[in-house]
Formats: C-alpha cells, structure tokens, sequence
C-alpha cells in the first residue's frame, strides 16, 4: 500500500521543481522513519473522517430545486456555463440539469435543459473541446470557451462523456453522440498506456524564442 508523505502544489517552475525533488529526496534518505510515522497518522485520520460521515443525509425536493435555482441565476444564458470570466465545465453543476431534465417533463421543463443544452452545445463548437484530436481541455480561459488552457485531464473526460451520452439520448442530438466518441478515441488512443493503464494528463508545450511562439506537440508526463 502507497502511503502519502508530501502534499506540493503545482506551477512550479524546472528551477523550483529540481529543488522540490531534491529535498523530498533528501528527507527520504535522512528521516524515512518520521516520514512514514506521519503518512500512517494521516492515513489514520482520513480513515476515522471517513467513518464519521458514513451516514450520509438524503438530499430533499426542496433543497434539490433550490439548487437548481441558484445554479440557473449564475448561468451564462448566451454561451453557457457559469460565471463570467474564465470557464471551467462544472460537470456535478451540469449533471444536475440533466437529471433535473430527466425527472420532469423536459419540455415543460426548459429552464435545467436550455442551460445544460447550451452550455454542451458552446463547448462542442469551441476552443475548450479539440476540434482536431478529440477530448475537452480543462478550461477556457475566456468566458466564450475559445481559448483553452491547454491540458486535457482524463478526469475531464471520464465526466464530459457520459453527459453528452445522457444529452443525446434526452434530446437526439447526434452532434453530442459525435462528441463522446471522439472523446473516447481520445482517450483510448492518448491516454492509454502500452501497460493498459490510463494516463491522467496532457499539455500541450509551448517553445517560446524571443518573439517567436511555435505551438510544440502533445507530450506524455508519464515518461518524465
């Protein structure tokens, strides 16, 4: 069992990365003792966490359909998706109009089906979905979903696909049925180790020279 010693974060630069591993490496080889006592402790209390919020409390029409209504008073009713600024897909937010989709007649319905339509119809059509390879990048950094961050998690993709699979049985749309398997090409021919495991993350690398930016090619982390 793998035990978690060291929690970092993330956008390091190689300067800092290089100096990160060489401390990790350095407190490994002179204090593995204290370092594997704290994994267990912390192991210890997420198990204990975990136990006390076993039981866990229905989730009641009332507070459903407030949900709803607060979601739908954030939503971008023109491209879709939430807030303003840079968009993220929000996949728990946008499965919860489906089900809302679901449980209802959706064409009396329409206000859960428009916003979850119309979120999954400016993706497809945008800069966060792969027009070219398939799969959705994490986010836009544009609230028009134009331009992606350019790094496609498998996370993204485990919880985009059954959505759109659920959307185009719900309203026969064949684009969100195009999309999901082009989605799943994806992830099987690029997230998909010769070992047949599945690889968490892409980036796309962009070489910078003075003024001159090249757009580099997918690149798997797991080799590095």
């Amino acid at each position: 069992m793998l035990n978690l010693f060291f929690g970092g974060g993330g956008y390091y630069s190689f300067t800092e990365f290089k100096q990160l591993l060489q401390t990790q490496n350095n407190d490994w080889q002179n204090k593995q003792q204290e370092l594997t006592q704290q994994a267990q402790q912390l192991i210890k209390d997420l198990h204990q966490h975990s136990q006390s919020n076993q039981q866990s409390s229905s989730l009641d029409e009332p507070l459903r359909r407030r949900a709803i209504k607060d979601l739908l008073s954030f939503t971008d009713g023109y491209h879709g998706g939430f807030g303003e600024s840079q968009k993220f897909p929000r996949e728990p937010w946008l499965d919860l109009f489906l089900d809302d989709s679901y449980r209802y007649d959706y064409v009396k319905n329409n206000d859960s089906l428009t916003a979850l339509t119309t979120s999954l119809d400016y993706m497809a059509r945008g800069g966060i979905y792969d027009q070219l390879g398939g799969g959705f990048h994490r986010y836009s950094t544009d609230p028009y979903w134009k331009i992606p961050h350019f790094e496609k998690m498998l996370y993204n993709q485990a919880l985009l696909v059954p959505l759109y699979l659920s959307a185009h049985q719900l309203t026969a749309n064949k684009n969100y049925l195009r999309v999901a398997k082009q989605t799943l090409d994806f992830v099987l021919s690029e997230l998909h180790s010769p070992e047949g495991v599945f690889i968490p993350l892409w980036m796309q690398i962009l070489k910078v020279k003075k003024v001159n930016i090249t757009f580099g090619h997918w690149v798997n982390l797991n080799k590095y």
